[in-house]
């Protein structure tokens, strides 16, 4: 600090308003503004806390120097900056070092301090939370006044999990915790991610020294795995002392990002848990007093597991025959995020099929795999790479069918397949020469089947060529889709079908005219006694003749009905004859 410090007036209105006047003419006095220019504050007000850097803005206008003062004799901190530099300059509080000479505290960004003069004494401690005030003077004369406000510190821990392709080095902590997910269980491997939301610690951080000693000023972030053995020192290791530890402070923000990298953990048993501190130490730390009971500190837990992919819920998988594709569904420990390469493999047929699965932040992922190119029937490896020990097996199910469609004659209504065999189920579909659906066979179980109906939409008008056909029932509903989506059985590329020629019945109809006649006869009765012959007739005879129609199948020709023959129409034809001459 320069030795020719400017000096504090005594008079009495200085000393009350804690700032030092200076004279100028009086036109300057009156009007505020100095002859040799102007400066003003960008914020009126900042508010930081204890332990934290406070920066004040100072906008120069037609001027390159100001004065600027900190506090007041009243609040027992009193500083005054000369301060050098174009348009803005920027000049620095660190609060804790406050315990120290201005040069140690304070420092200019965008120009340079010229001196600093404390006018309190020094403190033995850095300045306690409260309202400081602060003014501007260009040539003397007061041009701005704003004021800094300390609060009080707080500290709070949180535990995330990052995939392990984030390079946490390279990246903003801001970006770092975008890509993290927060949850204590980390997969070995993963980043495991300590979110620390501190304030105060930016005026002494150093992310090199966070063993807790001296040199870190009583900062430590410490590691230490928990339920070890009773006979043995609990394993614990401080963040700035490992390789596998980076610590990327953000300070304005009053945050400290710790992130591990877990991949060399040798795990115990199944997992292991460590406790991950932030902690002052009252014997290092300026902010604690040394007589306090003990040291503040704040602590979230890490737990660290063994890595696992599992898909399929762990069961083999059967691809349909109406599948060219499959989806795999799995499920993992690893960070959301994670990107994985689901693979299909085989060695006879050779082939290698692959696709990337995102982790949801449910631990799940998918991934869906073509394989139209490979035959029916072949079995392969499906895993995620660099986890080949959780595959399962896959296989690619071959189909078969066969139905017999013979030549026939219905009524119009419905049809007969002879026989069909399906190796998945499904149904029958006929169609006329122009794929026009007719009609449809019930659901069919997987087997053989002998004279299976299949029922018309709409009758038949004529005969007809028509084609029934092996369907499968891909979306397993039990009823044809007649949009196409439960596909045909295919042989050899071709669709399972067989056609034959369907014949309308014919009805024949013989009719015979029903004649109800009633004739009137005169009977006579002849009675012989010893007067002669007498003759009595009988009224009211009569005879009906009734004629039934018949429906005869065609070819076959009605049979004579009984008594109605061509001789006994010849013996009725010669006895009206012979009545006719009688008359």
């Amino acid at each position: 600090m320069s030795s020719d410090a400017v000096a504090v007036r005594s008079d009495a209105a200085a000393a009350r308003a804690g700032v030092t006047a200076v004279r100028s003419d009086a036109a300057a006095v009156r009007s505020g503004v100095s002859q040799a220019g102007s400066a003003s504050f960008a914020d009126r007000q900042v508010v930081e806390q204890r332990g934290d850097v406070v920066t004040i803005t100072v906008n120069h206008r037609n001027t390159q120097r100001s004065t600027v003062y900190l506090g007041s004799k009243d609040v027992g901190f009193f500083v005054e900056v000369h301060l050098r530099g174009s348009n803005r300059v920027k000049l620095h509080l660190n609060t804790y070092r406050t315990d120290g000479s201005p040069g140690e505290f304070l420092r200019a960004e965008g120009g340079s301090i010229v001196n600093a003069t404390m006018h309190t004494d020094r403190l033995s401690h850095p300045i306690y939370t409260g309202v400081y005030l602060v003014n501007v003077s260009v040539g003397g004369v007061e041009q701005d006044l704003g004021e800094f406000v300390l609060q009080d510190r707080s500290m709070a821990a949180s535990s995330y999990v990052a995939p392990s392709a984030v390079d946490v080095a390279d990246e903003e902590v801001a970006t770092v915790l975008k890509r993290a997910t927060e949850r204590e269980r980390v997969a070995r491997g993963d980043w495991a991610v300590v979110r620390f939301d501190a304030s105060g610690l930016e005026g002494a951080f150093d992310p090199d020294h966070l063993h807790g000693g001296a040199s870190a000023e009583g900062i430590a972030v410490e590691f230490v795995k928990q339920e070890t053995n009773a006979n043995q020192a609990a394993e614990s290791f401080y963040a700035s002392e490992s390789s596998d530890v980076v610590v990327k402070p953000s300070l304005d923000d009053d945050q400290v990002v710790v992130a591990w990298d877990t991949d060399d953990v040798d795990l115990d048993g199944r997992r292991d848990e460590y406790e991950v501190t932030l902690r002052l130490d009252r014997e290092y730390n300026a902010l604690l007093d040394a007589d306090d009971d003990e040291d503040e500190s704040v602590s979230t837990r890490v737990v660290v597991a063994a890595d696992r992919v599992t898909l399929n819920n762990g069961h083999d998988i059967d691809i349909p025959p109406w599948e060219s594709q499959f989806t795999v569904t799995g499920s993992t420990n690893l960070a959301p995020g994670t990107s994985l390469s689901v693979r299909a493999r085989s060695t006879s047929p050779a082939f290698l099929k692959q696709q990337s699965a995102t982790v949801g932040t449910d631990g799940t992922f998918e991934a869906t795999l073509d394989v139209s190119d490979v035959e029916r029937g072949v079995s392969f490896s499906v895993f995620a790479l660099h986890h080949e020990a959780d595959d399962v097996e896959a296989t690619l199910e071959a189909s078969s069918a066969a139905l017999v469609f013979d030549n026939q004659t219905t009524d119009g209504t419905t049809l007969l397949v002879d026989s069909v065999s399906l190796s998945h189920g499904g149904h029958v579909v006929v169609r006329t020469s122009d794929g026009t659906v007719l009609g449809t066979s019930g659901y069919l179980d997987a087997g053989d089947h002998d004279d299976v109906p299949v029922a018309l939409a709409s009758a038949l008008s004529a005969n007809a060529t028509l084609t029934a056909t092996a369907h499968f029932d891909t979306d397993g509903d039990g009823t044809y889709d007649a949009k196409g989506a439960d596909e045909a059985y295919r042989e050899n590329g071709s669709a399972v079908a067989d056609t034959a020629n369907v014949t309308l019945q014919r009805t024949t109809t013989t009719a015979t005219t029903t004649t109800n006649t009633t004739t009137a006869t005169t009977a006579t009765t002849t009675v012989t006694g010893s007067g002669g012959a007498t003759t009595t007739p009988a009224a009211n005879a009569s005879t009906t003749q009734s004629t039934v129609r018949t429906t005869l199948p065609p070819g076959v020709e009605p049979l004579p009905q009984p008594g109605f023959g061509p001789g006994m129409a010849l013996v009725a034809v010669l006895a009206a004859a012979a009545l006719a001459a009688r008359r």
